[in-house]
């Protein structure tokens, strides 16, 4: 059994490359010369041909986004080796400074935060699961509006979670207005074969919230989504307090 999962991990590891290097590389040089064609030969194409051409780069690009977030979700265990206190508060400050500063402000949102707690866990890894439910929930609120982050402990049951019975959670919610999905598929979202319509309208590969799940799962939490009858939108995360 252990000689087959190694291998089963060597064909992985060899997919990862050939995914980041020759696949990668291959998608940016179409890419590239779809590119050439269309500034040196534009003269020769009619409007609808134009169009179907831009049509086509803007695949290729989602396919190269796609490829390069499905190499990362399946490189996330290897990503963060080091368990250690993080503040909560630390990491949503980070994961809203930079490129989602810019997107809040491009969206006149604001944040506002609670006071989080300090948990167990992957620096880099709750950093990049933070930054993708930020994004999406700029990328379903409407103007104006508010992006809240708040905190309280929860105790576990069975009735919510598998395997679980009176156990103690931080639980952080963020919650926007806006519904990022249909209620109906509440359960598959986390799902890494499940394809979001809504996501289609945006430039995205709708895997934040895989990628998501599976960090909640590599720290023995649990994460949830649920759309309210306002149309607002919620996102749970339970870290066990050890």
């Amino acid at each position: 059994k252990n000689r087959e999962l190694a291998a089963l991990n060597a064909e992985l590891t060899a997919f990862n490359e050939f995914a980041v290097n020759d696949y990668g590389q291959a998608l940016k040089k179409l890419y590239t010369s779809l590119e050439q064609v269309v500034r040196q030969d534009a003269q020769h194409f009619s409007d609808t041909g134009k169009a179907n051409m831009r049509k086509a780069q803007a695949s290729i690009q989602k396919l190269k986004l796609l490829t390069e977030d499905i190499v990362t979700f399946y490189r996330l265990p290897h990503i963060d080796t080091q368990r250690s206190a993080v503040d909560l508060n630390d990491i949503i400050a980070d994961a809203i400074s930079g490129e989602l500063s810019e997107k809040l402000n491009d969206a006149k949102l604001t944040i506002e935060s609670a006071e989080l707690p300090v948990v167990e866990g992957y620096p880099m890894l709750l950093s990049l699961m933070y930054f993708h439910l930020i994004e999406n929930a700029i990328r379903f609120s409407p103007a104006n509006e508010k992006v809240a982050v708040s905190y309280e402990k929860h105790i576990g049951s069975r009735q919510h979670f598998p395997h679980v019975e009176n156990e103690a959670f931080h639980k952080i919610t963020i919650m926007h207005k806006g519904a990022g999905f249909d209620a109906a598929n509440a359960s598959e979202i986390f799902k890494l074969s499940f394809r979001n319509t809504e996501s289609a309208r945006f430039r995205s590969t709708g895997i934040g919230l895989p990628v998501s799940k599976k960090i909640m799962d590599l720290h023995k939490g649990y994460i949830s989504a649920t759309v309210g009858q306002d149309d607002s939108t919620r996102y749970d995360c339970y870290f066990p307090i050890l």
